[in-house]
């Protein structure tokens, strides 16, 4: 998955937003996850990747906000649950934004768990006020970590 944006989907049980199962392991990069629902506890409603059969996902440059799972939970098993093979470069929620942990790694592989303050929550704009504090430990909008001539959203971590 390059360059998505994955929301207002809900799940009667894990993985409102990706469910992967079976060995799928796909590369998740450049892409958005808010507002998805998982009803199960810890289901993950961002990304949920089932345990004991092979699956793990690699998450790049990826933002994992304001999902749900199972008690209307925003913590980061909300955002990411299950095996995984590597998260970097991304913002995870977790239960204290802000604060010193950051999940999956947190600093070392690039993370942070800042929350993004997308311009128009709840209206379909992804985007992040220009000048805001978030937006300046970002690439600009439009740049593409991989190519610096190819723009593909309106903000790339």
């Amino acid at each position: 998955m390059i360059n998505c944006i994955v929301s207002g989907n809900w799940a009667r049980g894990n993985g409102a937003g990706v469910y992967n199962k079976n060995g799928s392991s796909p590369a998740i990069t450049n892409c958005t996850f808010n507002a998805n629902k998982a009803l199960a506890i810890d289901g993950g409603g961002g990304i949920c990747s089932e345990t004991g059969t092979g699956c793990a996902p690699t998450i790049t440059n990826c933002v994992l906000w304001k999902n749900i799972d199972g008690v209307d939970s925003e913590d980061e098993s909300a955002q990411i649950t299950g095996p995984v093979n590597s998260v970097t470069y991304s913002c995870i929620q977790d239960d204290d934004p802000g604060d010193t942990y950051i999940p999956f790694g947190g600093s070392a592989n690039n993370n942070i768990d800042d929350d993004p303050k997308f311009d128009l929550y709840g209206q379909w704009d992804w985007r992040m006020p220009e000048g805001d504090a978030f937006s300046q430990s970002i690439i600009p909008w439009g740049t593409n970590i991989y190519s610096s001539s190819e723009s593909y959203l309106h903000y790339t971590i």
